[in-house]
């Protein structure tokens, strides 16, 4: 197994990517998943463990910080910007999908929490994408559903249409 940093841009601000490589021979592309974290991760949480049982089963994966949080650039730092993260997984596939080791027809996404989320919008919008995987997926955000999160969200979008950040 190999692990290689790499990086990637969403708007404009340098995302840290990992891709975990199974041993291979190189004669044919690799089956590949990529993903991040959930709600306010970073890819050293959880994620290499998968990363390592997929390079055991000959799966390649990329994982990657959002903008703002762990090794990516980005301000404010660690602030959960739903909208951005999404854009975050297309480019991570927009990268994915350039690398020659990647099997075109056997690309996954898959995600926990707030990357399951994701993962299931991307799955259902981007024909690349052949399989998807949600853990406990964070799908939507009501006064019902969610009733703890709800200051928290009214205090973030308050405080951006006021110009101050979350």
């Amino acid at each position: 197994m190999q692990i290689e940093s790499d990086t990637f841009t969403v708007d404009g601000v340098e995302c840290a990517a990992t891709w975990t490589i199974p041993d291979h021979d190189g004669s044919k592309p690799l089956p590949t998943v990529f993903t991040a974290a959930g709600f306010a991760g970073v890819k050293e949480m959880l994620m290499p463990d998968y990363n390592r049982d997929f390079a055991e089963q000959g799966v390649m994966s990329l994982t990657f910080d959002y903008p703002g949080f762990g090794g990516s650039a980005g301000q404010p730092r660690q602030q959960v910007d739903p909208p951005q993260q999404f854009r975050a997984f297309c480019a991570a596939l927009d990268v994915l999908t350039q690398n020659p080791l990647v099997d075109q027809s056997r690309i996954g996404v898959w995600g926990t929490s707030l990357s399951g989320g994701h993962a299931l919008k991307i799955a259902a919008t981007d024909s690349r994408i052949r399989a998807v995987a949600a853990v406990i997926p964070f799908i939507h955000l009501t006064p019902t559903a969610n009733p703890e999160l709800l200051p928290v969200v009214v205090k973030d979008a308050v405080s951006r249409v006021l110009g101050r950040g979350g």
